[in-house]
């Protein structure tokens, strides 16, 4: 029982913000857009954690976003990276 419970929390599985980020991280590949409006659509009905939820009402998404990203222990976020225009091939 602790070595799936150890599993579990190793995979990010316990941690609400980590699982959040790891979704809007993604949101930009899954909803194949650049568009922020496209990105919110999907992500919204999606999210778990207040940080998260709270950063849709606020402005600065961006730099509040890689730093939840960071809290969350990621180390990429494509989502902000097309949204800024610093990725590498960004989705059609």
């Amino acid at each position: 029982m602790r070595i799936v419970a150890l599993v579990l929390v190793l995979a990010g599985c316990g941690d609400p913000l980590r699982q959040d980020m790891q979704m809007f991280c993604r949101a930009a590949d899954v909803t194949h857009s650049r568009n922020p409006m496209v990105i919110a659509d999907y992500v919204q009905p999606r999210v778990k954690t207040k940080e998260l939820r709270e950063l849709f009402d606020t402005g600065h998404v961006f730099e509040k976003a890689r730093a939840l990203a960071v809290k969350a222990g990621l180390d990429t976020c494509e989502t902000l990276d097309v949204m800024e225009g610093k990725a590498k091939v960004a989705p059609e």
